[in-house]
């Protein structure tokens, strides 16, 4: 997570590899397969906004 933190939100790298793994874990972890991919980022980075 802090990996993630650091490479979207401080050097705004996309860090796709990094997101994938966390909703994969994060679906895993909660058994809830059928949220999307951008709700569980939301949760858990909160919003970016691209200029």
């Amino acid at each position: 997570m802090v990996e993630l933190v650091l490479s979207a939100i401080v050097l705004g790298e996309p860090a796709v590899e990094l997101r994938a793994e966390l909703v994969a874990l994060t679906s895993q972890e909660s058994g809830r397969t059928d949220l999307p991919a951008g709700l569980i980022e939301h949760s858990a980075l909160g919003l970016r906004l691209t200029a």
